[in-house]
């Protein structure tokens, strides 16, 4: 990544307005993708023309639908949906519901995981794309990971407590990056599973995004 000129996208007060924080930005063609509240915003990347594409203003009722106008999106505790990214086809987003895949061009919204796993002590909130898997994590204990390719149902992916999550996850096709408590850093073998420290002085408190771009990490 480059440094180079910062510019904003679209224009300020554009996504004002809502009861439910902006977290996080899937991009995807000539669009990014964020959430105003429980409305999911199409933003002209060229333009900075926004439009909804799926939700409706404080919600607090959880609906699939075949069009983005019958969708229903509900914040999680603290005002919080969470923009996961994009797989190429679909826009993935984490709500009150659970993960939801939201067809771009259409605004059709379907649950494909719902928000308290089987064997999961905590609800999920962040997420990550890398390659066919959605990898997820519960807030407390467990990574789980969804095979976006073939569906079915998201299983749990785990690592020793030792190496417990914090925060946000990060991944790509080697490795699933993520904080753990105390200010460290760790990693996990996406075949494998083992997990290693591979750095520390973190902030104590729990990042609340993370990015794997080339050699480096991003975090926030």
């Amino acid at each position: 990544m480059e440094a180079g000129s910062v510019s904003t996208v679209p224009a300020d007060g554009a996504l004002s307005g809502s009861s439910a924080s902006t977290n996080g930005v899937a991009v995807l063609d000539d669009y990014a993708y964020l959430n105003k509240g429980t409305e999911l915003m199409r933003v002209n990347r060229a333009t900075g023309a926004t439009s909804v594409i799926a939700g409706s203003a404080d919600t607090t009722t959880c609906q699939d639908g075949s069009t983005g106008s019958q969708v229903r999106f509900v914040a999680m505790p603290g005002g919080v949906i969470r923009i996961v990214g994009s797989d190429g086809r679909f826009i993935y987003l984490i709500d009150n519901c659970g993960v939801r895949r939201v067809d771009p061009a259409t605004g059709a919204t379907t649950t494909p995981v719902a928000q308290r796993l089987a064997g999961a002590s905590y609800p999920l909130v962040y997420g990550t794309i890398a390659g066919k898997w959605l990898y997820l994590h519960d807030t407390q204990t467990y990574l789980w990971r969804y095979d976006l390719t073939s569906g079915g149902t998201a299983t749990r992916f785990g690592v020793s407590n030792t190496y417990r999550p914090g925060g946000a996850i990060a991944a790509d096709n080697t490795y699933i990056y993520f904080p753990g408590y105390y200010g460290t850093l760790n990693r996990a073998d996406t075949t494998t599973g083992t997990a290693t420290q591979i750095a520390t002085g973190l902030p104590s408190t729990s990042l609340t995004a993370l990015l794997s771009v080339g050699d480096y990490l991003y975090a926030t």
